[in-house]
This record gives structure tokens, sequence and C-alpha cells, in this order.
């Protein structure tokens, strides 16, 4: 069989943000009036509704309003900040890395299938194969038995009518102990060929497999960083995304720059530049990127 190798592949996000300040909000204090904004162009590359984005958008709205009870954020078909959805390499990339993962995982499972159904079948035949051994052995014995004897009487010049008939009577059970030697030998070689074809078969998956893996690692094998989204000011624009918590957890960092919070350090806050180390199952924010919120919307603790 061969050896399935094993790959990695590190896609290392980096936010970035581009920072001004929209002429609607140079003479408003930051958190007193709620920043409008709108979905504007959304690539159909990306797969997804408008009113799905804006659900998600509104979920992370939530992570900043919530711990200081403030709407921060409000949806307005007018706004002139929009939130688009451009489509280039980037997602074009995150898509043949995750086709190539489901590639593998297809043929692992696939592998995995084969191997079990392998070993299940090898395991038939080698039993049935001990067992038709040891009756072969045992006919053998029998076999030579009978032959014995046979040659004893035809020695004394024939045996008696009752032992001929006993000799008769065992010469059938062995022949009929011989046909089902010989059924089970047919059995034995359609189950050989089966293991045959099963290992055959995993050979070949495992060689689709590691041929697949060597590219993808040739291709995807070193850690890249690109921007997910940016903030521009009058814009947020994502890039890419895995999944609703992956793009949710990105437009929780640019809702953070909107607000004019730079980067932290922690790199658990939603504000960390690197989208890495945060919880995709729990969005909320660190003490860091709280207390972020609390200077630029002037709370005192």
């Amino acid at each position: 069989m061969y050896r399935i190798i094993t790959y990695s592949f590190i896609f290392i996000i980096i936010a970035v943000s581009i920072i001004s300040l929209s002429s609607e909000r140079l003479f408003v204090s930051v958190c007193e009036q709620p920043i409008a904004y709108r979905i504007g162009n959304i690539d159909p590359e990306f797969n997804i509704s408008s009113t799905t984005a804006r659900g998600i958008l509104q979920k992370a709205e939530s992570v900043w309003e919530r711990p200081i009870d403030r709407e921060l954020f409000e949806y307005k078909a007018e706004a002139d900040f929009v939130v688009n959805f451009l489509y280039d390499h980037r997602q074009q990339t995150s898509n043949t890395v995750n086709t190539y993962e489901e590639t593998l995982n297809d043929l692992e499972a696939s592998h995995s299938e084969v191997i079990t159904a392998y070993e299940a079948a090898s395991n038939e035949y080698n039993s049935r194969l001990i067992s038709y051994e040891n009756q072969l052995d045992q006919y053998d014995n029998k076999l030579r038995a009978y032959n014995d004897k046979v040659t004893r009487w035809n020695e004394r010049g024939g045996a008696p009518e009752d032992v001929r008939e006993k000799l008769i009577e065992e010469q059938e059970f062995l022949r009929k102990e011989l046909q089902s030697l010989d059924s089970q030998q047919d059995d034995l070689e359609v189950l050989r060929r089966q293991v045959n074809e099963l290992a055959d078969r995993g050979n070949m998956v495992a060689e689709e497999y590691n041929q697949t893996a060597t590219t993808f690692s040739e291709r995807f094998g070193t850690s890249h960083e690109f921007s997910q989204a940016t903030y521009t000011g009058d814009a947020i624009n994502v890039y890419q995304f895995e999944g609703e918590q992956d793009l949710m957890l990105a437009l929780v960092h640019e809702f953070g720059h909107a607000l004019g919070i730079e980067h932290v350090s922690s790199t658990d806050s939603v504000m960390h530049y690197l989208m890495q180390d945060q919880l995709l199952e729990n969005i909320s924010l660190s003490n860091e990127d709280l207390k972020a919120l609390r200077n630029v919307c002037e709370i005192n603790d």
C-alpha cells in the first residue's frame, strides 16, 4: 500500500484600514450619532445574498453596541457609507484551497473505506484459507489411510463383501469431501481476487491523494498574508471570507476602524491586525477592545 502523506496550509489574514473621515462625520463626535451604512456592490462570485449579508452586518454591529448599550450603526438605503464585496485573487485562491481540501478529504475518506474493506476481506481470506488447509490436511490423511486399506486387501486377493461395501461408502464420502474442498478452493480464489482488487484500488486512491497533496503543498504550502477587508473612510471593502462567522469577524474589525479604533496588541482581540487567534464561535470584544471603544466614545469607567 502507498503511504498517504500529510500536508499543511496556513492563511494569515491581515486587516488593513485606510483612515479618512467622511464629510457627514467631520463635525460629529464619535458615538454621538449612529454611523449610517448600506450594502453596495456584491460580486455574484461570493454566492451571498444581500439579505444574508445584511443579517451578518447587523450581528457585527451588535458586538460593538451591546457592551455600552448604544446604537453605533444603522442601516440606511441612502447612506453614503457602503459595504462592498469585491471578488479578486484572494477569494479565488481561497476557493481553490477549499476545493483542494474537499478533494483531499474525499480521497482520504475513500481510502479509509477501501482499507477497511481490504482488511475485512483479507482477514476473511486468511481465516478461510487456514480452515481450508486444515481440512485439506485431514482429507489427505484420510485418503492415505483409505488407499493403505485398499492396498492391503488387494494384496490379500480382495476384500470380503461387507468390507468392500464399507470401502465403497468411504470412497464416496472422500469424493464428496474432495468436491467440498474444490468448491472452497474456488471461493478462495474469488476472494483472493477481491482482496487484490481492493489493494490495487487502495494504492490508486493513495497515489491520487499523494499527487494531489503534493501539488497542493507546492502551490499553497507556505504562509501568506493578505488583506481580507479594508476600511477606506467611506466604505468597507470585503475581499475574502470562509464562512458567515469569518465574514462577521472581518466586519466587526472594520466597523471598529469606522468608529476610529486603531489596531490593538492582544492577538485574541477583534482589533488585532491579524485575523488568526480570535474565536469564531463567540465573537466578542476583549478587554483591550472594550477599553479602546470606551476611549473613542469618551465613556468613563
